[in-house]
């Protein structure tokens, strides 16, 4: 995987060694958050725009994410997957986002406790501005993106772990409020 800031090579050496996890829709329980996602924030799900019917998840489900998240709005899935007996495996999902460039940032995180998390790299990111720095040192998301897209994420560093927990989050300075 090469965004043009970060690169990330994966060996391929048969089909059976990767794994491709998509998670979001079985966390999904009738347009819901189902017990598993765990939010600190105004995420939630929305029926308004989506990849797969009826519902997305996002961080602004009632219009705009809010100014001064110094600290981040998070969405957390609480129920850890395995990648145990794997060597090779991705984060595969679609998104779109408007992210004020250069001062704003979304990210997307793993950890193998929940508590220690480190930033993913993936087709979309890119490394952060000065402004951002204080938010995320790790790849991060900003700008637009404004049709769904495939995102891909290499999970490789976390194969074989039993526990790979998720974490996607948005931090904003003081001023404009994008969605």
């Amino acid at each position: 995987i090469d965004n043009g800031m970060y690169e990330h090579r994966i060996p391929f050496s048969k089909p059976a060694d990767f794994t491709v996890i998509e998670f979001f829709e079985s966390q999904l329980s009738n347009g819901t958050l189902t017990s598993s996602i765990s939010t600190a924030g105004d995420w939630g799900v929305t029926e308004a725009d989506f990849f797969t019917a009826p519902s997305s998840l996002t961080d602004s489900p009632l219009g705009n994410y809010e100014d001064q998240l110094w600290n981040g709005t998070f969405l957390y899935f609480t129920t850890p997957f395995s990648l145990s007996g794997v060597e090779h495996a991705n984060l595969v999902f679609h998104t779109k986002y408007f992210i004020e460039a250069e001062y704003d940032v979304a990210v997307v995180r793993a950890s193998t406790d929940g508590i220690n998390y480190q930033a993913l790299c993936g087709t979309l990111s890119k490394a952060p501005s000065s402004n951002q720095a204080p938010f995320e040192e790790g790849p991060i998301y900003d700008g637009e993106v404004s049709e769904w897209t495939k995102e891909i994420m290499c999970l490789d560093e976390f194969a074989g772990e039993e526990t790979v927990y998720l974490q996607f989050g948005i931090y904003s300075d003081f001023s404009v409020r994008d969605d």
